[in-house]
């Protein structure tokens, strides 16, 4: 298949400490988006398929914060909020949403060498238009996300990691709800 999506962006950040275990993200990015075709393939039949009709214009803006604590397990709390949009170039209203979105996690050292990841993300996505599936309305999603992480810290320069997310997409059509599991086991080398 060809490429699905191109993407140029510009974002700008702006970052301030807040004092020695807090600091605040504020941010703002511009995309657009521009897709290829990609292949079909139908009682081995091959045909492309030109997927235009979802190109688009994003704006977003995020605020992310960051506190440490100087105690055992050395706890890091990032909570982070994510606003974004999407303008439908063709005028296809129906296949570009509205965002808002919040995630917190919590990394934790809780022996040498041994980190722990837990966080949570929510993002709600409201479609511009009306959807064939659920006419006369749009389109709302609500996406849920669980992480968890354990990394392992074999050496100054090798680590391992194990990840999960558990995640669930609730839509008011059936069609684009879903659940979705995804399970890593990952090696880091770093050249220092």
């Amino acid at each position: 298949s060809r490429n699905f999506r191109r993407a140029n962006s510009l974002s700008v950040e702006w970052q301030q400490r807040i004092d020695d275990t807090q600091s605040l993200t504020l941010g703002a990015q511009y995309a657009r988006f521009k897709y290829g075709t990609t292949e079909s393939i139908v009682d081995g039949i091959s045909t492309l398929v030109d997927n235009n009709a979802r190109d688009a214009d994003f704006t977003g803006v995020s605020a992310v914060y960051k506190r440490t604590w100087a105690s055992p397990w050395s706890p890091l709390l990032t909570l982070a909020l994510k606003v974004g949009d999407q303008r439908s170039r063709p005028g296809h209203d129906e296949l570009v949403p509205r965002t808002l979105g919040g995630s917190a996690s919590l990394n934790l050292s809780p022996l040498p060498k041994w980190g722990v990841l837990v966080g949570y993300s929510y993002q709600q996505s409201k479609y511009h238009g009306e959807d064939f599936f659920t006419s006369p309305d749009s389109r709302r999603d609500r996406f849920h996300a669980i992480d968890l992480g354990l990394t392992y810290l074999w050496s100054r320069h090798l680590s391992f990691r194990a990840e999960a997310q558990l995640s669930r997409n609730r839509s008011n059509a059936d069609v684009y709800a879903f659940p979705r599991n995804v399970f890593a086991l990952k090696a880091r080398y770093e050249f220092k």
